[in-house]
């Protein structure tokens, strides 16, 4: 697909495959965005251990909405070279502005034979409550950034999560007085 926007001087193509493997969706993406001061390369190979599918918002929609998650609020997704510098891998990040989140179920065994590991990088100001949220019908396993703390690309994991249920609703929310939480290298697995 190649998306031509005159007005913003922008052109972007997108390559994307997705397969099929054992009760996975595989999902290989590249793109090239180019406008008149850049040209920006981004390869995306998903799938495999993680669960979380577009982790880090390389696949958006023609109307430049996160494939794979519902949101409320306003999101967008951007190549993130500050969050490499910072030790994070993906180099691209998605943003989540006040009163936003985005919510993604994920399937998982809930029979108690299987443990599992949640990670991601974030970036948020000092002012307003970031909350990321594992949660189902019976479990809610929380991270908060509270009011006052600023993060720069920090580290969060919840680690030995064992769910009661088949599924966890990934959610990301912000508050009315973030001015913005920007999050990379989600992982579930």
């Amino acid at each position: 697909e190649i998306k031509v926007d005159k007005q913003g001087h922008e052109i972007i193509s997108v390559v994307s495959r997705q397969d099929q493997f054992e009760n996975q969706t595989l999902e290989n993406f590249s793109q090239v965005t180019q406008n008149i001061n850049s040209i920006t390369t981004t390869i995306q190979t998903t799938g495999g251990g993680n669960l979380i599918h577009n982790s880090v918002g390389y696949n958006i929609d023609s109307d430049r909405n996160l494939v794979n998650w519902t949101k409320t609020g306003t999101i967008s997704s951007e190549s993130s070279p500050e969050s490499v510098s910072y030790g994070a891998i993906s180099g691209n990040q998605i943003n989540l502005f006040a009163s936003s989140s985005i919510t993604q179920r994920i399937t998982v065994d809930g029979s108690g034979n299987q443990l599992y590991t949640f990670s991601l990088r974030a970036k948020k100001g000092a002012t307003g409550t970031a909350t990321i949220h594992l949660r189902n019908n019976l479990d809610d396993y929380t991270i908060t950034i509270p009011e006052g703390e600023a993060v720069l690309w920090n580290s969060y994991s919840l680690v030995g999560i064992e769910p009661h249920s088949t599924y966890f609703d990934v959610v990301i929310q912000t508050n009315s007085a973030v001015t913005e939480l920007s999050v990379t290298d989600l992982m579930m697995t």
